[in-house]
């Protein structure tokens, strides 16, 4: 090799630690940043459940059992009502009650479903999310190491009779695959930061929703244990 070509080379090797330094620190970087988005996500499961199936079924159950206990009343009292006795106002309001608390629960039923639509389409995102990890998974696990693409290309090259106007062009040519890959590991670098700011604000959120739930669940609790 020439003494130009070994200025070449010795430029080439030099930006290609330096890529080589961004993508390692940008994999470090992503595996962190995919560690918080797996516990938001837990996180984010937690409270879910914690809302979804406890609080709603602590604040509910009182009231359920209270208008249970109105409407075994109403219908022990009508067993034995005089068909010419005038209704009193104190029936008219116990039905108005039941039916104010069933167009409640028509609305909450909406509500509740339209969250389980959202919640399905998440799960059905989560499948395809799982299928690009397992796909990207078996490309990682079939990709080559940098040992083995060098046994390969040097089993070549012994094979081979390269003259140094081929080697000086091979070079420039990898020079301008360097630069190219190095804007896009430099997008990469800016991509995970900004995606590392968003988990670290939906963290924030979570806990909120999290302290928020816990409140609830104590009101709840206090509510359902309060005395007749």
């Amino acid at each position: 090799m020439n003494r130009l070509s070994k200025s070449k080379f010795r430029e080439l090797r030099k930006e290609l630690f330096a890529l080589f330094k961004i993508v390692s620190n940008n994999a470090a970087k992503i595996e962190l940043h995919r560690a918080k988005v797996d516990e938001n996500r837990t996180l984010i499961i937690a409270n879910s459940i914690a809302n979804g199936t406890a609080v709603r079924k602590l604040a509910q159950e009182p009231y359920e059992e209270a208008l249970v206990e109105i409407l075994q009343a109403i219908l022990e009292a009508n067993e034995e009502l005089d068909p010419d006795v005038k209704v009193d106002a104190g029936e008219l309001v116990a039905h108005s009650l039941f039916f104010e608390h069933a167009k409640q629960k028509i609305q909450i039923n909406r509500r509740v479903l339209e969250l389980s639509k959202e919640l399905v389409e998440v799960n059905s995102k989560l499948i395809e999310i799982n299928k690009l990890s397992m796909e990207l998974t078996a490309d990682i696990a079939m990709a080559k190491s940098p040992a083995d693409s060098y046994e390969e290309a040097m089993s070549i090259i012994n094979k081979s009779d390269f003259d140094q106007d081929y080697i000086d062009g091979q070079i420039d040519i990898m020079k301008q695959e360097i630069n190219k890959n190095l804007k896009e590991a430099r997008v990469n670098t800016d991509t995970v930061e900004k995606l590392n700011t968003q988990s670290e604000m939906n963290r924030l959120m979570i806990a909120k929703n999290a302290k928020d739930t816990h409140l609830a669940s104590d009101h709840v609790e206090v509510l359902s244990c309060a005395p007749e």
